[in-house]
């Protein structure tokens, strides 16, 4: 009983008061809560389809990473009240070394090292000045950068954008960045500033019961908010839970009669073409019985509601977040089932992200897919992300792209592990220059077959000019077609990832031909969209009909648009099309189309975005003429229950 005593003595000569104490554990909670927990699993709420895996697969790293950090900063909180400098110092050295060798890319290593050196300095220094105190200025620093950073997030973060892997307006020092960032230094400074005022005074300043008080209403509100999104959203199915590849093979077994192909590039504007063909003229020697028609749109700016509705013939409401607007349009009969349904395979090779969301939505209407053995998280590459769009969503706007710049459209594959049997010939449903990479060179050394019993219809979907990057930069987001192998390789700008992308075609159509199956295929090579700076936006389309021979012919006369894509589909194929309109060979044989809106938009905002105002300025952008010409281009406004057709 004596030791006893003597045991509870010593550690409460060790421990500081119980507010003290309190105060120590509740900021360092709040603190790893927001940046590991809460902001997070708020991103991934809003943005279920971008992350592809289900929380259920993210949460135990972010658990764990929470522990620790908590653990951490109670642990140099509890030294510095103790004014223990040896042992601060030997534990940020540590933490050093730690991120020095599992490298989580969090910061660049030098970033890092610095980080870490101003650390340590700034340890001493408070603690040789300010004594016990020193713990007191940390936490009420870290309560102003908590107050800052979830106002941030509840009220200024109305113009943020969506990832794009580049840099974005967030560095500009615009007036309303620097009126965001002085707001949010303001609120951050406002904890530590009355701290201040009242030592200048000489009154004692007792912090703890407020602060503390201050931090438990904040975690209870997030953990709130967490709690009612997540009941109150359909969440859609991870990729872990039904996960399976999209096999390569099928896109190389043809039937000897009827084969549709349709390659849908990213953002294969008519500029973007003219520029890469200008550049490599060899280029045309490819697309032998192709015409180019110059004159064509895509009906929106966007990916999501672009893919979808080419696949599905069905719109997205201007109001409708992207992953919902998916289930709907997926939710009734398309030209797929159409086609499978008149005796034709059907192998896509699609983005999960932008285009169908869970494999129920398509898994009756596909033919080249075959089950995964696993999928797990990549802890690295993971938490190095979620560390990043947690702290980008944190901060001031000129402070965003320190973190999000980095960060590439589909991020999500770069933490998603899966195990396949047959590594070469799979295709996770994730589109990024790392697939554009993967199917040429499977295409270079592919078996190519006239086996199918079925007719065949293809559509691939390649991520191109989308991305962008620097050729002298490999680790840059783009690619190049490397002549000397023959094969792609990282780095590369628009005209270079354009190039690379033909060449796969022509690697593809040349081996077409040597089986005897490239005269008797319709081909179709378009875009989801163009480029979506400037108005007019013309997205490319290339059409060789079945046994259509001779060089690659342009017409900028004829007017089609995506509208008719499914309609051209089904005529290609023989079979009837006409409810859902005219096709593009109808125009293309002297059909002249009616005047109708080619594109669906939201003025000022982008059409898929969940946060879209109801009551904003929405319209449709009526095209009639030559789309290349901006005069060609009105807006015209429209009331939004009225759904567009």
């Amino acid at each position: 009983m004596e030791n006893s005593q003597i045991m509870l003595n010593k550690l409460k000569s060790i421990l500081p008061p119980k507010l003290k104490l309190a105060a120590i554990l509740s900021i360092s909670f709040s603190s790893a809560f927001l940046v590991f927990i809460y902001t997070p699993f708020d991103i991934y709420l809003n943005n279920p389809s971008d992350f592809v895996v289900s929380w259920r697969l993210m949460l135990p790293p972010l658990l764990i990473v929470f522990l620790i950090c908590f653990l951490i900063l109670s642990f140099i909180l509890f030294m510095m009240w103790h004014k223990k400098i040896i042992i601060g110092l030997v534990l940020l050295a540590l933490c050093g070394v730690f991120f020095a060798v599992a490298r989580f890319y969090f910061l660049p290593l030098q970033t890092l090292l610095i980080v870490i050196a101003v650390a340590m300095t700034v340890w001493v220094l408070m603690l040789k000045f300010l004594k016990e105190e020193s713990a007191d200025v940390v936490m009420l620093v870290l309560l102003g950068l908590i107050v800052a950073a979830y106002v941030q997030t509840l009220f200024l973060n109305n113009n943020m954008v969506s990832i794009m892997g580049q840099q974005t307006f967030y560095s500009e020092r615009s007036t309303g960045n620097i009126i965001n960032m002085l707001i949010w230094a303001a609120i951050a400074l406002i904890p530590l500033s009355a701290f201040i005022v009242f030592k200048i005074m000489k009154k004692d300043f007792r912090y703890e019961k407020i602060f503390i008080s201050t931090l438990v209403i904040l975690s209870g509100m997030q953990i709130t908010g967490l709690t009612v999104t997540a009941v109150t959203t359909d969440l859609p199915e991870g990729y872990d839970q039904d996960p399976v590849y999209f096999s390569y093979e099928a896109m190389v077994n043809f039937n000897p009669d009827e084969n549709i192909i349709v390659f849908v590039i990213d953002t294969l504007d008519t500029r973007i073409i003219n520029a890469t063909f200008d550049n490599y003229p060899h280029l045309w020697d490819y697309l032998e019985g192709f015409t180019y028609y110059t004159n064509n749109t895509a009906e929106y700016f966007d990916t999501v509601a672009s893919m979808t509705s080419m696949l599905t013939r069905h719109h997205i409401l201007p109001w409708e977040n992207g992953w919902t607007y998916i289930e709907r349009a997926w939710d009734r009969h398309t030209f797929i089932d159409t086609l499978r349904e008149n005796g034709f395979s059907s192998n896509l090779y699609l983005d999960m992200n932008c285009t169908f969301n869970r494999y129920g939505l398509i898994k009756d209407r596909v033919d080249n897919t075959a089950p995964v053995d696993s999928v797990s998280i990549r802890p690295r590459p993971f938490l190095s992300i979620s560390t990043r769009l947690s702290l980008g969503r944190v901060s001031p706007y000129l402070l965003k792209n320190t973190w999000l710049s980095t960060i590439r459209v589909a991020f999500n594959r770069e933490f998603v592990n899966v195990d396949l049997q047959d590594d070469i010939t799979s295709f996770i449903p994730i589109v990024d220059i790392h697939s554009d990479i993967r199917v040429h060179n499977f295409l270079m050394q592919a078996d190519f077959s006239v086996n199918s019993e079925k007719n065949v219809f293809i559509l691939m979907f390649i991520n191109g000019p989308h991305a962008n990057g620097d050729r002298n930069d490999p680790s840059s987001y783009g690619i190049h077609y490397d002549e000397e192998s023959g094969y792609i390789r990282y780095g590369g700008d628009r005209v270079d990832i354009t190039r690379a992308n033909f060449e796969t075609l022509n690697l593809y159509f040349q081996n077409m031909k040597e089986i005897g199956v490239y005269d008797n295929s319709t081909i179709i090579i378009t875009g989801d969209h163009g480029l979506r700076d400037t108005i007019p936006e013309t997205t490319a389309l290339f059409i060789k009909p079945k046994g259509s021979s001779g060089s690659l012919a342009e017409d900028s006369i004829t007017e089609l648009s995506h509208l008719y894509f499914q309609s051209s589909i089904l005529d290609a194929a023989g079979l009837p099309f006409q409810q859902y309109g005219v096709s593009y060979f109808d125009i293309i044989n002297g059909l002249t189309p009616a005047p109708h809106k080619r594109i669906l938009f939201v003025k000022g905002l982008n059409s898929a975005t969940p946060n879209a105002r109801i009551h904003g300025d929405y319209g449709v952008w009526e095209v009639v003429g030559d789309a290349n010409a901006a005069e060609n281009w009105t807006f015209v406004p429209w009331d939004p229950l009225d759904f567009f057709p």
